[in-house]
């Protein structure tokens, strides 16, 4: 059933597309002059801060400031996004950042299928209530369409286009938490289910079920670990107490192609920017513009 859906748009399973053909274009997000940022997101700020630019805005706080330089001079973070805080910004900032990145236009279809069958996956849950059987429902349809573009339409930097549009829709990030706590609803069973988890468990199973499948109960402990191995991607969590910076890598092991970096502050999680994502997307902080190839 499956590889009958992917034939239907234009791939299979252990297809490996070739990389597209580079060739500029320019693609404006928005004009400095037209848009202000809120100072409170809907889900996460529309374009990335200047990391420096993050010291002015807590003047207050030296400890912040050494924090923050240290993020740039020493691990090459040159932004920062701001995370919508309603008690589930981990997932909000892993998901989102997640499925932006199976989109960008430098990429081929892999992981966009890997997303996909790992959705099919989920059908074998039993939904907690109709929002999460709906929010199942949506994004599967939108990653088949996304597959179907850049396969046939070869449509890359659309696509791109269409889905940074889409993480700033408040419905969409609702659609992606609840997505990623099925992920790590399933992520959890099937190693509770092997005893993996039993030397790391605190409470009793029930307990993390309840806390994983209710929107507005942020992670903690096994959480962290789970939703990035169920999406297959590494999360990089900087940890800023007082003036010094705590890393965390999950799971530990050499880099994968999809990274997460995040910043854990106060209990809040935003987004992070790397100078190696900020070349390969070749976007620029000061018009705010990115120029993507395809």
């Amino acid at each position: 059933m499956l590889e009958q859906e992917l034939t239907d748009f234009g791939t299979s399973l252990d297809t490996k597309q070739p990389p597209p053909t580079p060739k500029l274009l320019q693609l404006t997000i928005y004009k400095l002059s037209e848009y202000n940022e809120p100072d409170y997101p809907s889900t996460i700020t529309k374009c990335w801060i200047p990391l420096l630019q993050m010291i002015e805005v807590y003047t207050f706080s030296s400890k912040f400031a050494t924090s923050v330089r240290y993020l740039l001079n020493q691990k090459h973070i040159t932004g920062w996004k701001k995370v919508r805080g309603d008690g589930n910004c981990y997932f909000t900032a892993v998901t989102l950042k997640f499925i932006e990145n199976l989109h960008k236009p430098y990429r081929d279809t892999k992981g966009l299928l890997a997303f996909y069958t790992l959705l099919k996956s989920l059908s074998q849950i039993t939904f907690p209530d109709a929002n999460y059987k709906h929010a199942y429902t949506q994004m599967r349809a939108r990653i088949k369409s996304s597959i179907h573009r850049k396969n046939i339409d070869n449509d890359h930097v659309q696509v791109y286009i269409d889905i940074l549009a889409l993480i700033q829709d408040k419905y969409f990030a609702e659609i992606c938490v609840r997505i990623s706590r099925l992920v790590t609803y399933k992520s959890f069973m099937d190693r509770f289910s092997t005893g993996e988890l039993s030397f790391f468990m605190s409470k009793p199973e029930d307990e993390y079920i309840k806390d994983i499948l209710t929107m507005g109960i942020e992670a903690e402990d096994l959480t962290l670990l789970i939703l990035p191995a169920g999406l297959g991607a590494q999360v990089v969590q900087f940890n800023i107490f007082d003036n010094n910076v705590y890393e965390q890598v999950i799971p530990e092991v050499e880099p994968y192609e999809d990274q997460i970096l995040i910043v854990r502050r106060s209990g809040h999680y935003d987004l992070l920017y790397s100078r190696k994502e900020q070349e390969l997307d070749q976007y620029c902080f000061y018009n705010k513009t990115y120029y993507l190839g395809t």
